[in-house]
């Protein structure tokens, strides 16, 4: 009997222990992605080695078998509309055109962009640092950056970084833009303020101009945003609107035009602009 006592014990705290790697906070609202691209949105009442238990913003209680669930992310107030519908994230909410932000690159959710000119490839090292590689399809100039993202407040972000770029097998250039940003809202809904200094040196000599942007986003539903970016110096500034369409949260597409100010001037450049994002 004694004997029995103790396999019993050891089994019952074996279970107990399992059952404790399946924490539960019914507090939070999270959104559960099922294998076949399904979003509920609710919050977890039960949460174990066989099934998990959602009670949706509907109302529903919903026990959905673990096998059925591939990811589980906490959501935050700003990924919820006014009349609390799921807006959902976006991934790619760290650029517009050519610009980046204070916002920082997720832990893990590299991507590449792929543009009329060429591809630019993003990763994150860590949530607060991300370095990334761009070039032309012919290989020339090849451009590396870097950035250092932090929050100052809850809808307050800073990042540091620069872009060092040479040119490869045309001709003897080389060119560096360090740089600042501040950004105020979120991934959804943001404005940014940017400033850096760029400088081209070939074997004629350097040259350098003061930068500046303003550039920021608005999510119009959840796969619709609106994009803009701009560049302004002395002697030019370049502005370019853009529409993002997200056609799930790893892929989306992006389509604008751009203008050029010169002399008082503007001028349309005369081809759309596109982008592709993708995650790696």
């Amino acid at each position: 009997m004694k004997q029995l006592i103790i396999i019993c014990s050891f089994i019952f705290s074996f279970n107990f222990g399992f059952s404790q790697t399946y924490p539960t906070d019914s507090t939070k609202l999270v959104c559960v992605t099922l294998n076949d691209g399904t979003k509920i949105i609710g919050k977890v009442t039960q949460n174990n080695e066989r099934e998990l238990t959602v009670s949706s913003l509907d109302g529903r209680r919903q026990i959905i078998p673990q096998f059925f669930v591939k990811t589980i992310s906490e959501i935050n107030e700003s990924d919820m509309s006014k009349n609390g519908k799921y807006l959902g994230k976006d991934n790619y909410c760290t650029r517009y055109f050519l610009t980046t932000n204070g916002l920082p690159i997720e832990k893990g959710k590299n991507y590449i962009q792929w543009n009329l000119f060429g591809p630019d490839i993003q990763f994150s090292v860590s949530d607060h640092f991300g370095v990334g590689i761009m070039t032309s399809w012919i290989g020339n100039p090849v451009v590396g950056s870097f950035k250092y993202s932090n929050k100052i407040s809850k809808n307050v972000h800073y990042a540091i970084g620069g872009l060092v770029g040479t040119t490869t097998w045309v001709g003897r250039a080389g060119l560096a833009l360090p740089f600042a940003a501040l950004t105020f809202g979120n991934g959804r809904n943001n404005i940014n303020f940017s400033s850096g200094y760029g400088a081209v040196w070939t074997g004629f000599g350097s040259q350098g101009t003061a930068l500046f942007s303003i550039a920021g986003m608005a999510k119009l539903s959840n796969k619709l945003s609106f994009v803009f970016d701009s560049f302004i110096t002395k002697e030019f500034g370049f502005f370019t609107p853009n529409l993002r369409y997200h056609f799930t949260e790893t892929n989306a597409f992006q389509f604008g035009f751009a203008f050029l100010q010169a002399e008082g001037e503007f001028q349309q450049i005369p081809f759309p602009i596109c982008q592709w994002y993708r995650r790696l």
